[in-house]
């Protein structure tokens, strides 16, 4: 199970410069840099690195013992953005070059910034969108705020100067279609998933679900449907299914959006086949679950509750597809199972 690689003509590239040389980075060397507001405006983020990189007393803090600490004099950095650049090298494509605001303001709302960090802002500076710069996840302190900047291009986000929308990590990233749709549909080789004679384990299963395998070809099938691109984005979520069958990847929390995308695309059957089986595994296991004896119902509870949420997010659907009949015989055993989980809960 693999994506295409970077190929050999990729991995000949220089590597990343930096301006920090190796002895201003060694251990015991500016593993903490202290963050003390005393310029309330921005600063270029390569006056930050030499600011940081200079071994003066001025660019130190002293204690009353005379010992000095690394710091940098304010909270917000500026990241300049040279539109030509940006559009010249590709990191935006000249149909969104309207899209570009200027300058990107790093707030830093904390006290420090760790080693790590301070690479991040390093690579920043001087490698001056010259070459892409990639995140593999968001949502943490590493990634110095810069969010609102991130375009999903698959297995990792891309830096761009283009303000996105997005507050959570199922959402952050902006989305070029173009782009994602040649990686999702073209280039990712996702060899084995759907063949019966390969073995998925525990491992694999974890992995999909860590990258967050469906929610990827659903994003990008909304990103589509966005752009009235009705037939791709049928295309895109079927390529899921058809890579990715309940038979080899059992269905999950990201399911209910492939339903819910197929449904707003007027793909009513495709939505109720997947219903249909997914709503089958639920049942058997809240059976399963809520069969139990009290004791065990700690050690469940969590499956049970995701369960009990999907089938939730189903009678959604099926009340926006006016399936009146399969939706009453849902909401039925809905709360047979959900009379019983309480129950059992209730009873501990």
């Amino acid at each position: 199970m693999v994506h295409r690689p970077i190929g050999s003509q990729g991995l000949r590239q220089r590597p990343y410069t930096l301006t920090l040389t190796r002895d201003k980075y060694l251990q015991g060397r500016r593993d903490v840099v202290y963050i003390q507001e005393r310029i309330k405006d921005t600063v270029d983020v390569s006056e930050i690195m030499k600011f940081i990189g200079s071994d003066s007393d001025k660019s130190k803090l002293s204690s009353q013992s005379g010992e000095k600490f690394d710091y940098i004099p304010t909270k917000y950095i500026r990241v300049p953005v040279d539109s030509a650049t940006v559009v010249g090298n590709g990191t935006v494509a000249p149909e969104n070059a309207h899209q570009l605001r200027g300058d990107i303001i790093i707030s830093l709302n904390r006290r420090h910034l760790t080693k790590s960090d301070v690479m991040v802002l390093d690579l920043l500076a001087a490698n001056n969108w010259e070459r892409p710069v990639y995140f593999v996840s968001l949502g943490h302190s590493g990634t110095l705020g810069l969010e609102p900047y991130m375009q999903l291009e698959g297995l990792a986000y891309r830096l761009v100067p283009i303000k996105g929308g997005g507050s959570n990590y199922l959402t952050y990233g902006r989305i070029d279609t173009k782009i994602f749709y040649d990686n999702l549909m073209n280039k990712f080789l996702w060899r084995g998933i759907n063949d019966p004679e390969v073995h998925l384990d525990h491992f694999h299963e974890r992995t999909l679900s860590v990258i967050r395998f469906r929610h990827n070809y659903v994003r990008l099938a909304e990103a589509l449907m966005a752009e009235n691109k009705k037939d791709s984005a049928i295309a895109v979520l079927d390529r899921c299914v058809q890579l990715a069958p309940h038979s080899r990847l059992p269905y999950g929390y990201f399911v209910p959006g492939i339903v819910e995308t197929y449904a707003k695309l007027g793909e009513k059957d495709k939505a109720l086949a997947i219903i249909n089986d997914h709503v089958a595994t639920l049942s058997d296991e809240l059976t399963y679950y809520t069969g139990l004896d009290r004791k065990y119902a700690n050690y469940v509870d969590q499956e049970s509750r995701l369960n009990l949420q999907l089938m939730q997010n189903y009678m959604q659907v099926l009340e926006q597809l006016n399936e009146a009949e399969k939706l009453e015989e849902m909401r039925n055993a809905f709360n047979g199972f959900y009379m019983s989980y309480n129950s059992k809960m209730q009873g501990q």
